[in-house]
């Protein structure tokens, strides 16, 4: 597909190649040189891979083309990706499933499945998975259509995996939920602790790294990248779009703001409020995300109030 078909949708405002070719939208951290980009400044269009990206309108300097989106960013993405699956570039995952019993669990009839995983009571399984060797999925699990799951991962009880992404946006005065395009991948050694839930990307998709732990009632959102060896303690919130690094430990009641970064080695205390972007190695708490000592300095002048 090219990009002057892309305009021809919606009468997009294009500076730069419409012949250029392009395969797929995602979030500008994530988007590959041949997908179009969504850039919410400037900063995000001069890191990203992609050589074409959809923004709002501005002057900026460029050898990328660009889409600029003149009513609205998040309509204009949601435009794309349905127009994408549309013509069957992409996959629309949140389709019903018409399951197959085998007496113990619930599976589409394309399950693709590893040695030595077992599976337990009245779990559903979707279309386009796929579960590597020697994984666990303890009873009520919901693994919805397109989740990819490594080897050696354990996910408890009741969780779900891959529900549809939650993406809000306004059209014609009226709030409307796009449920995304994108998939969920649980690397190998991956543990999901009872009754979390995890969504499947909106325009990307959400990746939990090799090895992490997440714990009991985690809410992961749509299109989170979390990286490797990482700990998500019980109870913690993660919105749409962050990215966290790896051997990074968030602890309980924490919440992540979305299109937040968090780097490698960071340590998030419990009930530490996340909106703005973290560098490696920090030890922060609190409701402004303040290094860890400088909070408990603040916190011990108050109590001498």
């Amino acid at each position: 597909m090219r990009v002057e078909q892309i305009n021809e949708l919606a009468d997009f405002h294009v500076s730069g190649r419409p012949d250029f070719e392009i395969t797929g939208i995602a979030y500008a951290a994530g988007a590959g040189e041949t997908e179009i980009a969504i850039a919410e400044n400037v900063s995000e269009l001069r890191k990203t891979k992609a050589q074409v990206v959809l923004m709002r309108p501005q002057f900026v300097k460029t050898e990328k083309t660009l889409i600029f989106a003149v009513e609205s960013l998040e309509k204009a993405a949601v435009m794309i990706a349905e127009y994408f699956v549309q013509k069957d570039e992409c996959i629309d995952y949140s389709q019903n499933v018409d399951y197959l019993f085998n007496g113990k669990y619930y599976y589409a009839e394309d399950l693709k499945m590893g040695e030595k995983t077992t599976i337990g009571q009245n779990v559903f399984i979707g279309r386009d998975v796929v579960i590597g060797k020697n994984c666990v999925i303890r009873p009520g699990v919901h693994i919805n259509s397109g989740t990819q799951i490594g080897d050696n991962v354990y996910i408890g009880d009741n969780s779900i995996v891959s529900v549809d992404s939650y993406y809000r946006y306004y059209d014609d005065n009226h709030l409307k939920i796009f449920h995304g395009i994108g998939r969920t991948i649980l690397e190998d050694g991956v543990s999901v602790g009872a009754g979390s839930v995890i969504q499947r990307g909106a325009f990307s998709d959400t990746i939990i790294g090799r090895y992490s732990g997440i714990d009991d009632m985690v809410k992961i959102g749509h299109d989170v990248t979390i990286g490797e060896n990482c700990v998500i303690v019980s109870q913690v919130g993660i919105a749409s779009n962050a990215h966290i690094g790896d051997r990074t430990i968030i602890y309980g009641q924490a919440g992540v703001r979305n299109n937040v970064t968090i780097g490698n080695d960071v340590v998030v205390y419990g009930k530490t409020s996340v909106t703005k972007n973290i560098p490696d190695g920090r030890n922060i708490s609190g409701p402004y995300a303040w290094e860890h000592k400088k909070e408990l300095q603040l916190r011990a002048k108050i109590s001498r109030l």
